[in-house]
């Protein structure tokens, strides 16, 4: 029989006190809605709100799917603890913090590069309400945020703010800056369900809006010193672990892999950073395609700075994707390449992501070029439109100027205002006169110029003719 939700919050307070597990101060006054939960299967996402109606019919109707919770509350752990008989130790395990003197020594230890493996825990649990027990594994998988330098910051983080029961330490590591730590857990609740668990979203705290500028996840389970990057998605404005995983399990082959295949940890961590590359290439790659075919049409300076944003991009996908399969254990590379049917991971995976983004890389040299060619073509436009507003200028002075002459050199000398001998005929003679002399001259002036680029075109076809015979 299933323990009550206040039996099993005391066991779940009795082995956090004896896991060292401390709790915030705040975790009794945080609402149950600061926590996220999805449901995702082969054929849909649908978001869950804390009902024992929700959780129980999942316990019934669920197949071949994954909850994912984010900054897991207390009214979740319980509802959940007590619907499929999760043993306390696995919440408590992924609550727990990190020790070391920094985030980063805390996750990577103090050697050189090496892989550190996910912490595994086996459970006893009910099944059920019979008195039989069944035996599973949980695993949490330790990470650490990179989230910028000092001087590049806008605001120094004191702690992960958002988690309900337990607020990740962040600290300064010289010389990479601020760092935050972070655990992924997860367990199989049933032979076709999952339950995984992520923190509260991580703040952009650079000065910088750049999506290069978000924060990197790290994960030891890598032989390359920084282990392995597990992108955020780009065009994002946090670094959402909880988002980062619906997108993976939005492509039903993975549930394959998941409920069909005793896969370890770490396979499941490079099938979620080359899934979480490839959709960020689609992203990166739609972004430029509009760009090229058009935004580019009215060109500006926005768009020449988003065009440099999307070169950084690729760069930065390139490097981390060919890191990845540079350093990629051997036990993960071999999980997968003997499947039936083969999976074509890792290798080829990579292979073509870093195909595809060199593709890319082409398409965007060759939309730079649109560019200058667009603003070339929009400056002679602009130039067009000045000649003619110069024209106009011309015909206009061709007025003025003369009216201008006349009534400098007459003045208000004449008979009608103030008894002059000078008629007020004799200054719109003179005006008239001057108005045509300086019409004749702008018209001479104008000939001659179309004259000269005649001349010009001319003579060129001449020695062009000449020569080229």
């Amino acid at each position: 029989m299933s323990p009550s939700r206040e039996q099993y919050l005391r066991d779940f307070w009795a082995c956090a006190a004896e896991t060292g597990t401390n709790p915030a101060e705040s975790v009794i006054r945080h609402p149950p809605s600061a926590s996220r939960a999805w449901l995702c299967d082969r054929n849909q996402q649908i978001s869950l709100q804390l009902t024992d109606e929700d959780v129980l019919g999942l316990a019934s109707t669920a197949s071949d799917g994954v909850i994912l919770i984010e900054d897991i509350s207390l009214d979740w752990i319980a509802t959940l603890g007590c619907t499929f008989n999760i043993d306390v130790l696995f919440f408590c395990t992924y609550l727990s913090g990190l020790r070391g003197p920094s985030p980063w020594k805390a996750v990577f230890g103090n050697g050189g590069p090496s892989i550190k493996r996910p912490t595994e825990l086996r459970h006893n649990t009910r099944r059920g309400h019979s008195a039989d027990f069944y035996s599973h594994i949980s695993y949490h998988i330790d990470a650490v945020f990179q989230l910028g330098q000092p001087d590049q910051m806008k605001s120094i983080p004191q702690s992960r703010p958002g988690t309900n029961v337990f607020h990740r330490r962040v600290e300064k590591h010289t010389p990479f800056g601020w760092e935050s730590a972070t655990r992924i857990s997860y367990c199989r609740l049933r032979m076709d369900l999952y339950l995984f668990l992520v923190d509260a979203p991580t703040n952009t705290y650079l000065k910088e809006d750049r999506p290069s500028a978000m924060p990197t996840l790290h994960l030891p389970i890598s032989m390359s010193r920084g282990g392995l990057i597990l992108p955020p998605l780009f065009y994002h404005d946090q670094y959402s672990l909880l988002e980062t995983m619906k997108e993976f399990f939005s492509h039903a082959w993975h549930f394959s892999v998941l409920m069909g295949l005793d896969v370890s940890a770490e396979t499941i961590m490079y099938l979620l950073a080359a899934s979480t590359w490839q959709t960020n290439l689609r992203a990166v790659d739609r972004k430029l395609k509009h760009i090229a075919f058009a935004d580019i049409r009215r060109p500006n300076i926005k768009i020449n700075d988003q065009l440099h944003d999307i070169r950084e991009l690729l760069a930065q996908l390139q490097t981390q994707v060919a890191n990845a399969k540079r350093y990629i254990p051997e036990f993960v590379r071999a999980e997968l390449v003997d499947t039936k049917p083969p999976f074509w991971f890792p290798d080829s995976t990579f292979d073509e992501i870093l195909d595809e983004s060199e593709a890319a890389g082409r398409f965007l040299m060759d939309t730079f070029q649109l560019l200058m060619s667009s603003i070339s073509v929009l400056d002679s436009e602009t130039s067009i439109q000045q000649a003619r507003s110069g024209q106009k200028l011309t015909q206009l002075a061709s007025i003025f100027i003369p009216l201008s002459l006349v009534t400098g050199i007459f003045g208000m000398n004449i008979k009608e205002i103030n008894e002059s001998p000078l008629s007020i005929w004799v200054v719109v003679v003179t005006f008239a006169i001057t108005a045509l002399c300086t019409m004749g001259i702008f018209r001479f002036l104008d000939q001659r110029g179309r004259q000269r680029s005649t001349d010009k075109g001319l003579l060129s076809r001449m020695i062009s003719f000449i020569f080229g015979s």
